[in-house]
């Protein structure tokens, strides 16, 4: 007997009538052009149709194709050890879970601030007024580092006046895995000096994880500064520093010498310290020697703000003009890793060269504020990390370019012989207000954010206020005005992008500026980040340190 609903079922199809392919159906090749035009969540839904394409797209290819196209181009990525060729599935789909994560709650107008944590200096003696002057991020043996330098206000003999303290955030590994850092945190090292302390952290697994320094005699012709190399101590003991006869605690000093100039940075093996009027000088860590000396410009107003270091080259960005020497002898380098750097092996250390700029590039009107970072990341191409685009972000302190009230990003790209040799491209420009004298810094990180304050306040009868905001400088998907910046990215063949973009773009960013926090006064002096681990870490006026966890828990 028929079922009744038979009928309801319409006509029989004939038998050579085209079937309708499901996407698992598909060729391995053709769900890979699927993949790159889907966004991350979208892979996630399909996974979720069927245990067949929950099978499929699960697999290694799919994996990585996802994360070249749509985390390491674009988006802030969990920082990885080994090539993401190497990469177990299992651990590929965390890194792009991670990333994901990372990249809504970062990127959002007013991100969700998960976790609060804040460090309060010990009192200064006599009551004096502590300020952090130096605030650096450290990654070393597996933990996530603070370096704040103290100065304090007023004059007495007792130590305790120019102050290092290292705050340890927890294990480095990003991700909801993270264990959480307590709300209240404790210094773990300290280090008092004679003079104003001087920190940077080295960008590379070297023999220490950074170094501070300070002016030998203060009162000379010329300023000496004594360098110290640093370790964390296996065991938390305190002592007394046979050189500055000051406390030290849970440090261990590997050795010291003296430096003209104070550090800019530090790379492996290598320390580059700079001065006031624009001159530098790199010198190899392990003896203390001299490697090149390095030329200086204007004498009133050359002075550098960073410098990035390759192999072969040093690009020093000043508030005159931006500069790049090129080395007789290239520094030594491993192959497997590019940023950690020791001296040539058959320079002649004792007869040191003074080198002359082979590109100048001055700016227009002088600066009054300047940043910057090369944008590189864990999975760019080999060219891309010898030869980066440089972010700048900058400020002028003329009355021209109108208005002042604006935050300008430039992109210094590298020419086809790999040389810097055409000058910084405007790319955008960020209304930016800041009341005469008030309190401004700015952080730029490797993978294009940048976080910086302002002035804001609804009210303006009652002027004093203070924004937190950032931007993402790399530029999303698809934008078209900044076709180049992507392009030049994505570009494995070492092409490189030109240096000026079409002029009739509005130059003017409309985009979304992130804002991290709002403060009635000008508290935050200092700014840093971890943006692998979605932090910022902030230095505010009355000594005090806060740390700002982004870093969702659950994938939402």
């Amino acid at each position: 007997m028929s079922h009744p609903l038979d009928g309801l079922a319409g006509p029989e199809l004939p038998h050579d009538a085209p079937e309708f392919l499901g996407l698992e159906t598909l060729p391995l090749d053709i769900i890979m052009l699927i993949v790159a035009l889907l966004d991350i969540q979208d892979i996630y839904r399909v996974r979720q149709c069927s245990k067949h394409l929950a099978f499929l797209l699960s697999s290694h290819p799919v994996w990585h194709a996802a994360l070249q196209k749509h985390i390491s181009a674009y988006k802030p990525i969990v920082p990885l050890d080994i090539s993401a060729l190497e990469l177990s599935t299992n651990d590929m789909g965390r890194a792009i879970e991670r990333s994901a994560l990372l990249s809504r709650a970062w990127t959002a107008v007013r991100p969700n601030r998960m976790h609060i944590a804040e460090f309060t200096p010990p009192p200064a003696p006599n009551n004096h007024e502590r300020k952090p002057l130096r605030l650096e991020m450290l990654r070393h043996g597996g933990h996530c580092y603070a370096l704040v330098g103290y100065y304090t206000s007023g004059r007495f003999e007792d130590a305790g006046r120019h102050v290092l303290y290292c705050l340890d955030l927890g294990e480095s590994r990003s991700g909801p895995s993270e264990t959480k850092f307590p709300d209240l945190l404790k210094a773990c090292a300290r280090m008092d000096l004679p003079q104003v302390v001087h920190v940077v952290s080295n960008e590379a697994y070297g023999e220490a994880p950074f170094a501070v320094a300070h002016v030998e005699q203060p009162d000379a012709d010329e300023i000496v500064f004594k360098t110290y190399l640093l370790d964390f101590a296996s065991s938390a003991t305190s002592s007394i520093d046979d050189e500055t006869e000051l406390p030290i605690f849970g440090l261990h000093k590997l050795r010291s010498f003296t430096t003209k100039g104070a550090p800019l940075l530090f790379s492996g093996n290598v320390l580059v310290t700079g001065d006031k009027k624009g001159f530098l000088w790199i010198y190899d860590t392990r003896t203390g020697s001299m490697i090149y000396e390095l030329e200086g410009g204007n004498p009133e107003a050359n002075e550098t703000a960073r410098v990035m270091l390759r192999e072969d080259i040093l690009v020093v960005l000043g508030y005159a003009c931006v500069r790049v020497f090129t080395f007789p002898e290239p520094l030594q380098r491993p192959a497997d890793r590019p940023l950690e750097f020791s001296a040539p092996p058959n320079l002649d250390l004792s007869d040191t060269q003074m080198l002359k700029p082979s590109v100048t590039h001055p700016w227009r009107w002088g600066l009054e504020m300047l940043a910057a970072a090369p944008l590189v990341h864990t999975h760019a191409s080999g060219q891309a990390h010898s030869r980066p685009q440089i972010n700048l972000f900058v400020r002028f302190r003329s009355w021209y370019p109108w208005p002042i009230n604006m935050l300008h990003h430039y992109v210094l790209s590298p020419g086809p012989d790999g040389m810097y040799a055409t000058a910084p491209s405007l790319r955008l420009y960020t209304y930016s207000a800041l009341d005469l004298f008030s309190v401004s810094d700015v952080a730029i990180g490797q993978h294009g954010t940048v976080l910086w304050t302002d002035t804001h306040n609804s009210d303006p009868r009652a002027p004093g206020g203070q924004r937190i905001a950032g931007k993402i400088l790399r530029p999303a998907p698809g934008d078209q005005e900044l076709e180049q910046t992507v392009e030049s990215l994505n570009d494995v063949q070492g092409q490189p992008a030109h240096s000026e973009l079409n002029p009739s773009i509005d130059r003017y960013d409309k985009g979304t500026t992130m804002v991290f926090d709002v403060r009635r006064s000008a508290e935050v002096c200092k700014l840093a980040m971890d943006e692998e681990a979605g932090r910022v870490v902030v230095g505010l006026t009355n000594g005090n340190v806060e740390v700002w966890d982004y870093m969702p828990d659950t994938y939402a």
